[in-house]
């Protein structure tokens, strides 16, 4: 009995890395910012002054599209749940879907979208901006850190174009981005392990 016991424990644990594991190949991000030039988009609106919050996750092992060695270009990165931004009087859930392009010399700009919901006509786009490094960014890949410090300019925007036309529409809200923060291994996982070691040293120490 003592011996089934440790077999079962010992595949709980098993389970438990290869859930860290495949945690590993993913990132999550929370990001926050502050409303520089307050407007109205999909019935959200925002006013100088406002808190933006979100958060949202990408595969890393998403493939990079473009050949060229010092340009990213990684479609469709994002892993459920979708981008979700948060204003003082409302969210907005974007449509599953990102696209993330690396630009060695230029910098990182993180796009989403979904069809507006107050027009039928036309599409809501938001841009994380990260540009003008202070030193080339190491390669085009996906990022699995941000540092808002190693660039000039961290700003984002949400946006409203006519799907007909893809001109601009409606009144974009313009904000930074104070903080981009990588989200930790879920600590009830590392707990539950950490607890499941614990009681593998106990039951050890019984058998023996």
């Amino acid at each position: 009995m003592k011996i089934s016991r440790l077999l079962g424990l010992i595949y709980a644990l098993v389970l438990c890395i290869s859930a860290l594991s495949a945690n590993a190949t993913t990132v999550t991000y929370t990001v926050s910012g502050t409303v520089t030039d307050g407007g109205s988009i999909g019935g959200v609106s925002a006013s100088v002054g406002d808190l933006i919050t979100g958060e949202f996750t990408y595969d890393l092992a998403t493939p990079d599209s473009n050949p060229d060695p010092a340009f990213g270009d990684y479609i469709d990165p994002i892993i459920t749940p979708p981008l979700k931004i948060t204003l003082p009087n409302g969210s907005i859930t974007f449509e599953p879907g990102l696209l993330v392009t690396v630009d060695v010399f230029k910098g990182i700009n993180i796009a989403s979208g979904l069809s507006d919901p107050t027009s039928p006509d036309s599409f809501i786009d938001i841009d994380f901006r990260f540009f003008d490094p202070i030193m080339p960014l190491a390669s085009d890949a996906l990022p699995t850190t941000i540092d808002l410090n190693d660039f000039n300019s961290t700003t984002g925007a949400f946006s409203s174009f006519s799907s007909a036309t893809d001109e601009p529409v409606g009144d974009p809200i313009h904000f930074s981005i104070d903080t981009m923060t990588v989200v930790p291994i879920p600590s009830a996982i590392l707990l539950f392990v950490s607890g499941l070691l614990g009681v593998l040293g106990l039951t050890r120490k019984k058998l023996a």
